[in-house]
């Protein structure tokens, strides 16, 4: 009788053990997962201007500026260096109507059209 409720006390606490391990591991898991949804996953979406010598960048959502350079290629730096952004999309208007797009890929710019 005693070997009985010996046995059912120790399956008893390692159920407990059990559940309460993975209560702590979901909670930890629930807390990581709702960090990762806050945080914005997304590349931000740029544009640049050009003014007096220097391109200005901005983030075309918030309207934030980001950084400024005398080229493109060192606004791509400037924002992989300063701000940690190694992805970005970037367009630069040229004309009514047209305007360049750019990849900032850690911090390298690369061209991916010429018309809009």
């Amino acid at each position: 009788m005693n070997a009985a409720l010996l046995l059912l006390a120790l399956v008893c606490l390692g159920a407990g053990y059990y559940l309460g391990i993975r209560s702590a591991l979901t909670a930890e898991l629930t807390k990581n997962l709702d960090q990762f949804i806050k945080r914005k996953s997304s590349f931000p979406f740029c544009i640049a201007e050009y003014e007096s010598g220097n391109y200005y960048l901005y983030d075309k959502e918030t309207k934030a500026f980001l950084g400024q350079s005398s080229t493109i290629d060192g606004l791509a730096a400037e924002l992989s260096n300063t701000r940690r952004i190694n992805l970005a999309f970037v367009t630069y208007p040229t004309d009514i109507g047209s305007s360049k797009i750019f990849w900032f890929i850690n911090g390298k710019a690369k061209s991916v059209s010429n018309e809009s």
